[in-house]
């Protein structure tokens, strides 16, 4: 008796219960079985898009993806920053020229030499139809300039007669564009010299948005 006693103590010793076994820890998986990132790893920095064009086609694409000579400008390139003149946003998109003199309104644009009323003009959809004597066909200041697209080629199919040459158009900034989500008003001076030919120039700009209980009435 006492020595099967003896063996099943000495059974019991050398099987610890279920419940006092040390749990393994497993790592984390992710649905393809492989161990799931750290969260500090898992962010990721900015994602930058293409272009977008969008008056080319009257519908929005990517201008790398439209069959056509279609350059989307974002007039918020470092070199492109200061430009005082539509001419300094547009003067490297190729088969883009200038001519009508130094002056800025009366800069005129022409497309593979096509000008007038072969080029289209719009800002913010609306066309400019402007053509008198030695005055420009549009009047931009161009640090409010958001967005300008070129189109090189004729395109008088999708904006009605001429454009035979091309067409510029231009997006200008508002104030959702300008302001932060939480504020509702603000202002942006520009002060300016060109020693080339001695002219000062500057620029104030306010902006705001309506608030509660505030009505615009045309």
């Amino acid at each position: 008796w006492l020595a099967v006693t003896s063996a099943f103590a000495s059974a019991q010793e050398t099987a610890p219960a279920a419940e006092e076994q040390p749990a393994t820890e497993q790592p984390a998986t992710t649905v393809e079985g492989e161990p799931a990132a750290d969260a500090a790893s898992a962010e990721q920095g900015p994602v930058v898009l293409r272009p977008v064009s969008v008056s080319a086609t009257r519908n929005p694409i990517e201008a790398f993806e439209y069959p056509g000579m279609v350059t989307v400008i974002d007039p918020n390139r470092p070199d492109l920053r200061n430009a005082s003149t539509p001419d300094d946003l547009l003067n490297r998109v190729p088969n883009v020229e200038f001519t009508g003199g130094p002056r800025r309104t009366g800069e005129d644009p022409s497309i593979r030499g096509f000008s007038g009323p072969d080029v289209v003009i719009m800002i913010d959809g609306a066309r400019q139809n402007i053509d008198t004597g030695h005055e420009g066909r549009f009047y931009l200041d161009p640090s409010l300039i958001g967005e300008v697209e070129v189109l090189r080629g004729s395109a008088s199919a999708l904006y009605g007669s001429g454009g035979s040459g091309g067409v510029f158009s231009f997006e200008t900034l508002d104030a959702d564009d300008l302001l932060a989500d939480d504020e509702t008003i603000g202002f942006r001076a520009r002060a300016g010299y060109q020693s080339v030919n001695d002219e000062p120039m500057g620029s104030f700009t306010l902006y705001g948005r309506p608030g509660a209980g505030i009505c615009w009435a045309a």
